[in-house]
């Protein structure tokens, strides 16, 4: 994987959106992407979560895919395996996504954790190539609970981490 910086205002950017969906929730209430969604929609973000086969989340709505959702989307926040990732990226295209986040929560530049990293990433080489050829905006690392205020003290220690290692723009 080739490392890039995480330049603040592309977060900045992502999270002015209106309406984003999360891909890679899940029925386990204890999965990270589960914990993203309520994160945001308790920040008064518009979120709609994406499975094929779960039907609410937290009271709301689940959607089997991108096409389903009764509004147009602006951004999709996408915490699955790499191997996925890349068709939703096929399904953000046809869509008229403008921006995609791939979770990987220590970035893509990181030389100490790197195993750990490798493990939880979100991040396709070919996702983010042909999401930015079709003129998509792409955050290939972190994520966003290390922003959303209030933060909590691991995803600070993260973003702190992230700064000091050099995989994002201090913010």
């Amino acid at each position: 994987m080739s490392a890039s910086l995480i330049p603040f205002d592309a977060i900045r950017a992502f999270l002015a959106l209106h309406t984003i969906a999360v891909y890679g929730v899940s029925r386990n209430k204890s999965y990270a992407a589960n914990a993203v969604f309520k994160k945001m929609i308790d920040a008064g973000y518009t979120v709609f979560p994406i499975h094929p086969e779960m039907k609410q989340l937290h009271g709301h709505g689940c959607y089997p895919d991108l096409a389903s959702v009764p509004e147009k989307v602006e951004g999709v926040f996408v915490f699955t395996r790499p191997e996925q990732t890349g068709l939703i990226v096929d399904a953000c295209i046809e869509n008229g996504v403008v921006f995609i986040w791939m979770h990987n929560m220590l970035g893509t530049c990181t030389r100490i954790g790197k195993t750990i990293s490798g493990k939880t990433s979100s991040v396709s080489v070919e996702g983010v190539e042909k999401a930015r050829n079709a003129g998509i905006r792409v955050i290939n690392g972190s994520c966003p609970m290390q922003f959303i205020e209030p933060v909590d003290p691991f995803h600070w220690c993260i973003r702190w981490f992230n700064e000091k290692a050099g995989n994002m723009e201090k913010g």
